[in-house]
């Protein structure tokens, strides 16, 4: 069995030897936990979820996001991976339930509210919606797309993008921004922080291009536009670190 490096154990011994010891709750306190942290497992739990519905295990993934919501009955994923399952299944009532939960958390596009819309159209259609004309009656339905492998990896370096614009490292925030637009160009957060961070880096240009190219991704939101005008007045649309908006939390892309 390979023994343990020497720095590794005296690094432990250090922090057991510094770590104060616990002292008693004071008498008549009521010791309560911190209910500020999330429980560790609802992480794990909404992992699972979105896994398993990639590989079509739906009924393990329903199974892991109800994990998850156990644990946190408002969690926005978990209810949106739950919806996903349940459209699949074509359990619309249930869908529609799961999808409103979600959108009733941060949903600042809409882009939740969307699903639900879409509910709303299969369940106004009732049982007898109409079969595409190039899907014979007696094939399979097409599947309801779900995110793939590539989409998923772009929404990562998407919110990796978001962060580093927090922190004012544009050059950072451009590499990760254009990555998932390279993956995922429907992602249209992706291209709001990729001409943010051309903005930022004196690339007026790039960026107007950056969201000329977004409209086909700006599906009735109407952002785009919001977003060339600013843009052409040379205008951030998130705060610069160090300003009164970024200490004050004022940040337009939750």
């Amino acid at each position: 069995m390979p023994t343990e490096p020497w720095w590794r154990s005296l690094r432990r011994f250090c922090a057991e030897l510094l770590e104060p010891p616990p002292r008693p709750p004071a008498a008549g306190l009521v010791v309560t936990p911190d209910l500020t942290r999330p429980d560790p497992r609802l992480g794990a739990h909404v992992s699972a979820a979105r896994e398993r519905l990639y590989r079509e295990d739906l009924d393990g993934a329903a199974a892991a996001a109800s994990d998850a919501l156990a644990l946190d009955p408002t969690h926005g994923p978990a209810c949106f991976y739950l919806g996903q399952v349940r459209l699949r299944q074509d359990r619309l009532d249930e869908a529609r339930a799961a999808f409103a939960a979600a959108a009733a958390g941060s949903d600042p596009f809409g882009l939740v509210q969307s699903w639900v819309d879409h509910v709303d159209e299969l369940l106004r259609a009732g049982p007898a919606r109409p079969v595409p004309a190039a899907v014979a009656v007696d094939e399979p339905a097409a599947p309801i797309p779900v995110a793939t492998a590539p989409q998923v990896g772009a929404i990562d370096l998407e919110r990796a993008a978001r962060s580093a614009l927090r922190l004012g490292a544009w050059q950072r925030a451009r590499e990760l921004a254009a990555e998932a637009v390279a993956l995922d160009p429907t992602n249209l957060l992706a291209h709001h922080h990729l001409g943010q961070a051309l903005l930022a880096l004196g690339d007026r240009e790039g960026a107007l291009a950056v969201y000329q190219a977004a409209r086909a991704c700006d599906t009735g939101l109407g952002l785009v536009d919001d977003w060339l005008a600013a843009t052409a007045r040379g205008e951030l649309l998130i705060p610069v670190p160090g300003t009164d908006a970024a200490e004050a939390g004022d940040l337009s892309l939750d």
